[in-house]
């Protein structure tokens, strides 16, 4: 009996994948102390030093609360609230464009303030997942997948109206990576291939500041000086890092040198303080979490659970690579967060319930290789 007892904590233990939990506390652990030290300086403005990062911790502990749900719950529950979480997300991202309740990004309801895009991006993974899960098992019919991405269409027209690119283009990226892993024929690829690429060049020579923020980029790479103000204190704060980094709390560009250090430039501090090694440790952390995301994909026990784990970790790898590119100058500024590890909101909890649901499909599908 006791035998018993052991094997099956040591089979319960098993179905946990380790190394993904280890890395992604390291990069939860990582942004908080970033964060402490970035909005020391902001916080001294309001409440005090550690005011950022209180908040900052709440909405992890919450996330971490959303994480241990979502990892009891079978993640085939979610292939069943795709289309109402679509429908949903279309409804209150229609809010925001129309400006009801004074939004402009943000919705107020109640006590509650979030992005609807937040949801938006999740709703569209569980969505795509189910459909296409259910055309590559049917058969790819042109009319039933014009029905299935017509939804899809419509958010990303309604991400374009606040205008929101970057989740524009992080979205479209990872219904892209889905749909190739899902077999849709080559010819609906490449359609939307062309069609990004036409969207990606309206968005540039549109002439607002979105237009001028890449014209800035393309001209950084004819000057060794950028002319984006950020850009160029993120390239002084990874100077000032070197090989070691100034150490934990020593920064100066969160002296106001940078905007809002601990968001969107967060990178540019973790390099100043802890150098290049700790740069190559956080991306090493951040490999690992798209190493075992993808060993995710390629062992869930059906169709669904590989598309659905698979635009988990290809919305957290996009986001990743995107704020890394644009700290070091390779993309022009966007607005999207560092994953886990900028200052915590909607972003932190929607992505901390997601990585909950990745956990679960591993959870399945070696709790199916142990009943086998």
């Amino acid at each position: 009996m006791a035998d018993r007892r052991a094997e099956t904590v040591a089979g319960g233990s098993a179905m946990i994948d380790r190394l993904l939990l280890v890395a992604l506390l390291a990069v939860l652990l990582a942004g908080c102390i970033t964060v402490f030290s970035a909005s020391s300086q902001y916080g001294l403005r309001s409440l005090g030093p550690s005011m950022y990062f209180l908040s900052h911790l709440k909405k992890v502990v919450l996330g971490l609360a959303v994480f241990l749900v979502a990892l009891k719950i079978d993640y085939r529950f979610w292939r069943r609230l795709g289309v109402p979480l679509m429908l949903l997300s279309l409804g209150l991202l229609f809010m925001v464009d129309t400006g009801m309740n004074g939004a402009e990004r943000w919705l107020q309801l109640g006590p509650l303030r979030f992005q609807p895009s937040e949801l938006a991006k999740f709703a569209v993974i569980i969505y795509m997942a189910g459909r296409l899960a259910k055309l590559s098992e049917e058969g790819w019919e042109t009319r039933k997948l014009m029905l299935t991405l017509a939804p899809v269409g419509l958010l990303l027209v309604l991400l374009f109206l606040q205008p929101n690119f970057s989740m524009l283009m992080v979205i479209a990226a990872v219904c892209v990576l889905m749909s190739v892993l899902a077999g849709l024929p080559l010819r609906w690829i490449l359609f939307a291939a062309v069609s990004c690429s036409i969207g990606a060049l309206a968005l540039v020579t549109r002439p607002d500041f979105h237009s001028v923020r890449v014209q800035q980029w393309l001209g950084s790479f004819f000057s060794p000086v950028s002319p984006v103000d950020q850009v160029m204190q993120s390239y002084i704060g990874f100077g000032r890092g070197g090989l070691s980094g100034v150490g934990a709390g020593n920064s100066m560009q969160k002296y106001f040198y940078l905007p809002e250090p601990f968001n969107d430039f967060i990178f540019s501090i973790w390099g100043e303080e802890f150098g290049f090694i700790g740069c190559l440790l956080l991306l090493a952390a951040y490999a690992l979490v798209f190493l075992r995301g993808m060993n995710i994909v390629r062992r869930a026990p059906d169709h669904f659970g590989r598309l659905l784990a698979a635009g988990i970790t290809g919305m957290i790898t996009f986001y990743a690579l995107v704020n890394m590119m644009v700290t070091t100058g390779l993309l022009p500024v966007t607005g999207l967060p560092l994953p886990l590890f900028s200052f915590g909101g909607t972003a932190m909890v929607s992505l901390l319930g997601a990585l909950g649901i990745l956990m679960n499909v591993s959870f399945q599908s070696r709790k199916l290789d142990i009943g086998r």
